[in-house]
This record gives structure tokens, C-alpha cells and sequence, in this order.
């Protein structure tokens, strides 16, 4: 160890030769503050894209193939016949068969006109039902049916409630229905539009087959996959349309690339914020330990060894002050998951909290780049020393 690195710990432990603590404090707030905040921003802006993007896979899955004429219908009145065992398995975690109606739901003077899905009600997973379990129900009177909340209150229904649906066809026809269960997702375009109930019950009405559906929607086993699993299904299948759930909300996924811009903004913003306050911080370090400076040229130093000297204590200011923002940052991320103590209105954000997801590569890759960043601005001051006149610092004492 040269001799720089031990007056470098001596001047660090020694607290007689240390008269000046304020500005070392306030160069480790302000890098602690920086890195908090790009911290919590990135992980609250990627809390939000995960929410926000299982509600939509998990309600409509990544890809859906329909018939021809479907690809631009929101109900899908013309079928398309696939045997679910021929898609195959390979990179495919989950396949749900639907089968879509145009209805109107009636209760007393309540009228809600709605788009009833047809599933398999034993899939219950995918739709954040607020019920463990749905209610019985009488299959030869009664439809089962699961509305979101938004539209048990729009017809001033309950959970158990009798009411009547009316279906939008040639023919048109009255059935009495029951709620068994209900959903919410807090995205009004989903819960407005959207009721769901059993599959064979909208076949029977519509007179298909046991393979015909409105469409049949693909749960890719990863999310990256997404394009190459809709292109390999788009080749094996004949006269059927195959889209991404990327081209058939776009808006919601632009919504979502939005808030990634956002988190670059802030992130250079306050890597700018940090380089300017270690800057200042920095010179006026390198002010206060001049007549240290000065000496040590007097004895001969170099100003390598010198530079090496101030840059040690410096890279131990920049690392308490990144340890320091990464325990505020990691104590406020278990804060807000586990108590959600931002209430948000869901008809604006989708969600009703502020949902928060830690990244280990992106708390990894944060701290490496902030401390290259700051370990490179710290060196730019720290080269004034060669400027810096024995003989004056001398004439000044």
C-alpha cells in the first residue's frame, strides 16, 4: 500500500484533521437523494406496467385467432372452427376458447347494453374474481353469469340478484339470468363492455358446433415470445387471422411506453442533478484541503499521489452516500408494497394504489452506473490540483 492510500485512512479516522464535515454530509445527501429517487421512480413506473399488463393478459391473453371476417368485430358473430388439440403445446401456457354475444341487461327501469363472453366458468384465475367460489345457479332456468362491479352498480344489482338478458339477434329472445360472481380490473374499457358467462350456453343460442368459436385466445409461456409464437400459429393455421394483444389495444400499451419515457426523463435528470452537486461539492473539497495541498507539494509530492490521495477520501464520500439512498430507497419500495399507502383513483390510472415491483437487475445496473458516474465527475475537480502553487499556498498561510 503506497503511501497516499494510508494518509488517505489516517485523514479519514483522524477526526483532528477533519474540521470540515459539511460539505462531505452534504455531497452524500445529495447523491443518497439522487439515487432514492431514480430508485423509486423506476421501480414504481415498472410496478405499474407489470400491474397494468397481467390485467390485460390475464383477461385476454397474448394472442387471438378468429375467423377472417372477425379480426376487426368486437363480438365475432361469424365462428371459427378449431380443434383446440391441434395449436399444440410447445411455448403455449394456457388456450380459453370464447364465444361472443350482443345483449341487453335489464333490471327494473336499469337498462346496460353489454358484449357477454362466453368461457369456461371453471377458469377463474384470469379475471380477479372478488368470490372464491360462484353461486349455484339453476342450469335449466337460469343463466350464470359474472358481471364487474362497475356494472352490478350501473343496474343496481348484488351479488345472488335475479335480472333479465335480452340477446341482440335475428330472433330476439328473453332469459333469466343470476349473478354468481363478480370481477373487477379497473379498466373502464374492460368492465363496461364486458360480461362473462358460460361458454355453452352462447353456442346453444347461436347453433354452433362444439369447435366453433368467436375466437380462441393463446397464452404465450413468456412475453417475449408473443410474435414469434403468433407467427408460427399464423403459418399452421389455414384462413383464420392471428393478432397480438399489442395490435388489438394499442392504446393502453402506448400509454404503457409513455411511462418508460418517463422514466428515462427522470433518471437523466437526476444523474444531471447528482454530477452538478458532486461538482460543487467536489471543489469545494478540494478548496478546503488546499493548504493540505500546498504541503504535501512543498515535500515533494507528485500530484498523482496527491490526486490519488483526495480521490480515495472521495470514492468513499460518493459510496457512503449511494449506500445510504439505497437503504432509504429499499425501506420506502417495502413501505408502499406492503402497506399501499397511495390511494389512486382507478378510473385515471387503472389501479386503486400504487403498485410498486423491485428489479434486482435494475436496482444492479442503477447503482453500477450512478457510481461510474459519479466516480468520473468527482475526477474532473480533482485535476485542478495540478494547478495549484506551492509558493502561493505558502504566502497565503
Amino acid at each position: 500500500m503506497n503511501w497516499s492510500v494510508k494518509l488517505a485512512k489516517s485523514l479519514r479516522t483522524d477526526k483532528t484533521l477533519q474540521r470540515h464535515y459539511f460539505i462531505q454530509v452534504i455531497c452524500q445527501i445529495a447523491i443518497a437523494l439522487c439515487i432514492c429517487t431514480i430508485l423509486l421512480s423506476s421501480f414504481l413506473i415498472r410496478g405499474f406496467e407489470k400491474t397494468i399488463e397481467d390485467k390485460i393478459f390475464n383477461f385476454w391473453s397474448h394472442i387471438r385467432i378468429s375467423n377472417l371476417s372477425n379480426s376487426v368485430n368486437p363480438i365475432g358473430e361469424s365462428p371459427v372452427n378449431i380443434k383446440i388439440a391441434n395449436l399444440g403445446r410447445e411455448g403455449i401456457q394456457k388456450i380459453t376458447p370464447v364465444v361472443n354475444k350482443g345483449a341487453i341487461l335489464k333490471h327494473k327501469d336499469n337498462m346496460e347494453g353489454i358484449i357477454l363472453r362466453g368461457i369456461s366458468l371453471n377458469n377463474k384465475a384470469n379475471f380477479n374474481l372478488t368470490h372464491d367460489y360462484n353461486l349455484n345457479y339453476d342450469q335449466d332456468k337460469e343463466v350464470p353469469v359474472i358481471l364487474s362491479q362497475y356494472t352490478l352498480d350501473k343496474l343496481n344489482l348484488q351479488l345472488g340478484s335475479n335480472f333479465f338478458i335480452s340477446i341482440l339477434d335475428s330472433t330476439p329472445r328473453t332469459m333469466r339470468a343470476k349473478v354468481i360472481n363478480l370481477y373487477m380490473t379497473n379498466i373502464e374499457e374492460f368492465d363496461a363492455q364486458i360480461a362473462l358467462t358460460d361458454i355453452h350456453v352462447l353456442q346453444k343460442l347461436n347453433r354452433w358446433g362444439e369447435h366453433d368459436y368467436s375466437w380462441v385466445e393463446v397464452q404465450s409461456m413468456h412475453k417475449n415470445n408473443i410474435y414469434q409464437l403468433a407467427n408460427r400459429l399464423y403459418q399452421n393455421l389455414q384462413d383464420v387471422s392471428v393478432d397480438t394483444i399489442y395490435e388489438i389495444y394499442p392504446q393502453l400499451f402506448d400509454w404503457l411506453a409513455l411511462m418508460k419515457k418517463n422514466e428515462l426523463i427522470i433518471f437523466i435528470v437526476m444523474l444531471i442533478v447528482a454530477v452538478v452537486n458532486i461538482i460543487s461539492s467536489i471543489s469545494i473539497f478540494v478548496l478546503e484541503k488546499t493548504k493540505l495541498i500546498g504541503m504535501l507539494k512543498v515535500l515533494g509530492a507528485p500530484n498523482k499521489s496527491i490526486i490519488q490521495l483526495l480521490y480515495y477520501q472521495v470514492f468513499f464520500i460518493i459510496l457512503r452516500g449511494i449506500a445510504y439512498g439505497n437503504a432509504i430507497a429499499l425501506a420506502l419500495t417495502a413501505f408502499l408494497f406492503y402497506f399501499k399507502p397511495i390511494q389512486l383513483d382507478p378510473a385515471i390510472y387503472y389501479v386503486s394504489y400504487a403498485p410498486i415491483s423491485f428489479d434486482w437487475q435494475v436496482f444492479i445496473f442503477i447503482n453500477l452506473l450512478t457510481i461510474i458516474t459519479c466516480l468520473v465527475t468527482a475526477y474532473l475537480p480533482l485535476r485542478t490540483i495540478s494547478k495549484i502553487s506551492p509558493i502561493k499556498v505558502v504566502e497565503y498561510r
